[in-house]
């Protein structure tokens, strides 16, 4: 309970290709020690605004998810 899972979760977006499948993030997350159900983390991904669906299986990211971003 020391790590945030906030955390782990920006540290597992971030460890995600641009395009990716709930498959990927599932594989992912396991080897990352997160056990969240993916759905979970996917739709707090999408309340971050940090991606966006482009097909029935594949999300694609539309911005990254620094601290000090300069957009």
């Amino acid at each position: 309970y020391t790590q945030k899972p906030t955390t782990r979760r920006v540290s597992l977006f971030d460890k995600l290709p641009e395009s990716f499948t709930k498959e990927d993030v599932e594989k992912e997350a396991r080897n990352n020690g997160i056990f969240s159900p993916v759905r979970n983390i996917i739709t707090l991904w999408k309340k971050e605004n940090l991606l966006r669906k482009i097909d029935a299986k594949t999300y694609k990211k539309i911005k990254h998810h620094e601290k000090n971003s300069k957009n």
